[in-house]
């Protein structure tokens, strides 16, 4: 599978999903739908679209009071589609 595809299968999990995900439960849902590819692999894929702005990084520790802060791609979080993520989907 191409890379392009394998970038295409993390954002349509988001995209499914709608909620802010850790990358070990991104990779995890994948493995168990039959996904091939590593964690590691997961985690470049998600890092590689939040720097294109097809998905952001998000603070777990603000969702436990119910919000979403976007923080910034470096930092631990968990990744949620973007609208250019949706758009990418819909090309």
């Amino acid at each position: 599978m191409p890379k392009t595809d394998r970038e295409r299968v993390v954002l349509s999990l988001l995209a499914e999903v709608g909620e802010p995900l850790p990358p070990v439960l991104i990779y995890r849902i994948l493995r168990v739908r039959g996904a091939t590819f590593g964690r590691r692999s997961v985690m470049r894929y998600c890092s590689e679209l939040g720097e294109r702005g097809e998905l952001q990084k998000i603070d777990p520790e603000a969702m436990e009071d119910g919000e979403l802060r976007r923080i910034d791609t470096s930092e631990k979080g968990y990744w949620m589609i973007t609208d250019a993520g949706r758009e990418r989907l819909s090309e």
